[in-house]
């Protein structure tokens, strides 16, 4: 009975970087203030390093947040948000050009 187990646990991977979860749980840094979301977008952009935004970041929530929940969720609800967007943007446009040419 453990070997089924064990091989049900083996056949699941977590998603990783960049891949769509299957549903959208709250993280615990979706809890937090926005100032503090806005701390960890800007010391992303400002080019800092995800162990360097953790100690920021932890100093300024007052809990201690790790640098890769922090990266799971600077992908998951900034970098996959915006490829969405874009995505949507340039599919848009796409369709717009079709059909000005196949006038």
């Amino acid at each position: 009975m453990a070997k089924q187990t064990k091989s049900r646990k083996q056949a699941y991977r977590h998603p990783g970087t960049g891949d769509a979860r299957k549903s959208r749980k709250p993280l615990r840094i979706d809890r937090l203030p926005q100032t503090v979301k806005d701390f960890i977008i800007s010391a992303h952009e400002a080019g800092e390093s995800w162990k360097r935004i953790e100690e920021m970041a932890s100093a300024a929530a007052g809990i201690h947040l790790s640098h890769s929940t922090l990266h799971r969720w600077y992908d998951l609800r900034i970098e996959q948000q915006t490829n969405t967007a874009a995505l949507r943007e340039i599919i848009s446009l796409l369709k717009k050009i079709l059909k000005a040419v196949s006038q």
